[in-house]
């Protein structure tokens, strides 16, 4: 008669082992899929640190014309200063306000347009809405 009594003890350490790693398994796979919840960032650390960068003012005026700071400008000339502002590092943030004459398709072209020189450094600011300072 074959002796089963030694296969039997390695079938008994056996089966506890597979069930403590099916729940370390468990585990990691439950830990890789949730996400933990970060506190979100509070709006006045980005306020404070748009304060401390210098503010420009630029105004859309019909038929391609801008305004920067109040002061008129060419398209050309416009778009050459902000990629000056990109070669030279410096980064105010802009304030894009959009004349009561132009359309919404007018608005939302221009800004695509200024938003590939100038990056997240450009905000929208309708004409209703008050100047973030």
């Amino acid at each position: 008669m074959a002796d089963h009594t030694t296969s039997g003890s390695t079938n008994d350490v056996l089966v506890p082992l597979i069930d403590v790693l099916l729940v370390v398994l468990c585990f990691v796979l439950w830990a890789g899929v949730t996400h933990v919840k970060m506190p979100l960032k509070t709006a006045a650390p980005q306020e404070s640190s748009a304060v401390a960068r210098p503010l420009v003012r630029i105004e859309m005026q019909p038929r391609g014309f801008w305004t920067w700071n109040g002061r008129p400008l060419r398209d050309e000339e416009l778009r050459g200063r902000l990629q000056e502002q990109n070669l030279q590092g410096k980064s105010p943030t802009l304030v894009l306000i959009p004349s009561d004459e132009l359309t919404l398709l007018e608005v939302s072209q221009r800004f695509n347009s200024l938003e590939v020189l100038a990056g997240d450094r450009l905000q929208l600011q309708l004409p209703s809405q008050p100047l973030k300072s």
